[in-house]
């Protein structure tokens, strides 16, 4: 791999302007001659260009096979982990009165342990149980045995992060334990994760809630109306949806109303699907807490239905709609009073969409010429041909707590052919335990008999995507990954997954936006529909001149080689793009060091880990010593980037080092093939230092692709610091 060195200065030499003709060019330029002598650019270009290096070359399909075998075995892996578990309650085959298991909003602080790769306190011994803040009688709780299974995972795969089983009643067990604040509210059943497992096909919902004043009266609930059960039982609906689902918006009572603007944003919820994206899904809940009941006892059904229907109308149907499930959630609190016979109209707008509408409704009451009205609705009775079947349901005074649980689990009473013992994919989104870093979810269903829960495992989009993330051949080359509707999961025109928080929205970005060369759109169409093949083009790379804000950028016109392919066990495509398939290496080998210059090569940064006999000074307030020069690595030297990032380094990890970079051992660390030579070839840039003093330079780095900076006075940075994400 080519080395890219570059090098900053600091001056601590002032001088007062007293005018703008004052100034010499010529002898600026001579001072800035001596800043370059000073660091030794030129004497070190010539160095590096001397050095022994070998040509290599990859073609773009063995490096595209090579990264999809690396994505097939990860995904083995973690479909194990969630075999393991669904193994072992199948198993068992009996829940239990209680669990033994601590509570995730009980456990004492003095209990857990910060982890670096959780980003926070765990106790990695035991899971830990939370139940909804609505549960049925008789709560049942899944076998304690799954927190040792979950154990063993996370010891035999250090890639899994979270582990959770989630049971239809509300129970789920967390490994590893950890003191979670919101878990007194949290219900696994309202979560994308637990709903897309339980039911993957994805979904065209509209939700249809009455505001008639009826609706001001007391629910079964204490100090809460008819109005806010039914609110939150809406926004829990749209909770469950994950980003590839679709959903409306209507309310009623003598008229029927959808989101307009000004209350929303846009007008397009107006009138279309929006897909449930956290900006949209955002905007609805907001919308639906505005909802006021009317001063109207009167409730029209026909024109709730009528615009209920006008959004599967109006929608763009250029998504595969044959396998798209499409229902309509009817809340109410009694019959229709105004308009047509709403079975009526259900049975001739459906026609008109070849009766692919489920009507599914909900009664807020036992008004029973309300529950005859809502059953023929649902069954859809003056329906001719084949039709989708429906669900009715009602809720009296000592139910209707359970209103936001049966809403949210609508899927349950789908066609049971929407169901998929397969593992799915969430879409990323933050941590919610440690609230930084985006993630994934891997779910799949777990059937005892029936339905009996969700195990996921959660896993770094970083982590799960490394091979994506840190491959680079050469300056120019890079790699991305989109799922199946085009939406980017990995690209290096994208923010930092691993550092996302809580309060950022994690934008799924259409891969159009980031590549938008014409000719690139039929390889985007064809990783789309899980295609292969390779492509030549010519493609303009944008690259900055240096702090982008105040420098610029340049545009480079390169012929590009696209090569992509889909990635086993998901809905995943992968894009390789190289500009040569040739690159160098330094050849390790042909490589001349002297045993003295072994011997001194490297001194690590952080000098605390391991004592020296080097001396100290004060440098900048800093400690340093001028001695020698430290090297610090990022992520990117090594083979698993999060062997460094998700542990604490120790005197023993510096050891065993040293004793590799000195070859005092065989045995490699963990670092890239790269990382040695570097090591290596930048002792020159630390020789030319040491003899060469100049006042007039502060500190003096050298960086390289290989993933590590050396730096002169030695002195010890920030374990995230990584010179390749810095301007310079």
């Amino acid at each position: 791999m080519l080395l890219v060195i570059t090098f900053l200065i600091g001056l601590y030499t002032c001088t007062t302007v007293t005018a703008v003709d004052s100034i010499d060019g010529a002898l600026l330029a001579a001072e800035l001659r001596k800043v370059k002598e000073g660091i030794g650019v030129n004497y070190l270009q010539d160095k590096f260009n001397n050095f022994p290096y070998e040509t290599k070359s990859d073609t773009g399909n063995q490096l595209l096979q090579r990264i999809q075998s690396s994505l097939d075995v990860s995904l083995t892996q973690l479909n194990k982990v969630l075999t393991d578990v669904k193994d072992k309650i199948v198993s068992v085959n009996t829940d239990t009165d209680s669990s033994s298991l601590p509570r995730c909003c009980d456990i004492p602080d003095d209990q857990l342990t910060y982890i670096p790769k959780f980003q926070t306190k765990v106790d990695v011994r035991s899971a830990c149980v939370t139940t909804s803040p609505i549960v049925m009688d008789n709560l049942k709780y899944p076998t304690d045995q799954i927190s040792a299974t979950m154990k063993n995972n996370y010891d035999l795969n250090k890639n899994v992060l979270w582990q959770h089983y989630s049971t239809t009643e509300g129970v789920s067990v967390i490994y590893p334990a950890t003191n979670w604040e919101n878990c007194q509210n949290f219900d696994p059943r309202y979560t994308s994760s637990y709903a897309s497992a339980a039911s993957p096909t994805n979904k065209d919902v509209v939700l249809v809630i009455d505001t008639s004043s009826s609706m001001k009266q007391p629910s079964g609930i204490t100090a809460k109306t008819k109005m806010v059960i039914v609110k939150e039982a809406a926004n829990n609906v749209i909770q469950t949806l994950k980003p590839n689902d679709r959903v409306g918006l209507v309310s009623f009572d003598k008229e029927a109303k959808t989101p307009s603007m000004p209350s929303t944003s846009h007008s397009c919820y107006e009138n279309d699907l929006a897909f449930a994206t956290k900006e949209n899904t955002d905007e609805l809940k907001q919308h639906i807490f505005t909802l006021n009941t009317g001063t109207t006892g009167d409730s029209n059904y026909e024109k709730a239905l009528l615009a209920a229907f006008n959004y599967f109308h109006s929608s763009n149907d250029t998504l595969d709609n044959d396998n798209r499930v499409k229902v309509i959630l009817f809340i109410t609190d009694g019959k229709s009073t105004l308009g047509r016979d709403p079975v009526l109209v259900i049975s001739e707008e459906n026609a008109k969409l070849q009766n692919k509408i489920s009507i599914f409704t909900y009664l807020i009451g036992q008004d029973q010429d309300a529950q005859i009205q809502l059953t023929k609705m649902a069954n859809q009775d003056l329906s001719i041909g084949p039709k989708s079947v429906g669900h009715f349901e009602d809720f009296n005074q000592n139910n209707q707590k359970l209103l936001s649980t049966k809403l949210a689990t609508f899927y349950m009473h789908l066609p049971t052919s929407s169901q998929s013992d397969q593992s799915t994919f969430t879409v990323p989104y933050v941590d919610r335990f440690s609230k930084v870093g985006l993630i994934t979810s891997l779910c799949r269903p777990v059937n005892v008999i029936s339905f009996h829960g969700v195990m996921c495992t959660d896993v770094k989009i970083s982590e799960l995507l490394t091979e994506v993330e840190y491959f680079s051949e050469d300056e120019y080359s890079y790699a991305f990954m989109i799922d199946g509707l085009g939406r980017v999961l990995m690209h290096p025109l994208l923010p930092n997954a691993a550092f996302v928080k809580s309060t950022e929205d994690p934008v799924l970005v259409d891969i159009g936006v980031l590549e938008r060369e014409v000719d690139a759109q039929s390889v985007i169409e064809s990783m789309k529909s899980g295609g292969m093949g390779k492509k030549t083009l010519t493609k303009f790379f944008t690259k900055p001149r240096g702090k982008l804000v105040n420098d610029g950028s340049r545009d480079d016109s390169l012929t590009a080689y696209f090569y992509w392919g889909s990635i086993p066990q998901s809905n995943l495509s992968l894009c390789v793009v190289l500009v040569d398939e040739s690159y160098s290496e330094i050849d390790e080998s042909q490589f001349q060091l002297s045993d003295v210059d072994l011997q001194n090569v490297f001194m690590y940064h952080n000098r605390s880990l391991l004592k020296d006999s080097f001396s100290d000074c004060k440098f900048y307030s800093r400690r340093v010593t001028s001695d020698r020069s430290s090297v610090k690595f990022s992520q990117s030297a090594f083979q698993n980037p999060f062997q460094y990032l998700d542990r604490d380094e120790t005197a023993e990890d510096v050891t065993n080092y040293g004793n590799y970079l000195t070859r005092q051992k065989l045995t490699n660390p963990g670092f890239k093939s790269t990382l040695r030579s570097a090591v290596w070839a930048t002792y020159e840039a630390e020789q030319y230092w040491k003899s060469h003093p100049a006042r007039f330079v502060s500190w003096r780095y050298i960086g390289t692709k290989a993933g590590m900076i050396r730096i002169y006075p030695g002195v010890s940075l920030q374990k995230p610091y990584d010179h390749e994400k810095r301007a310079w």
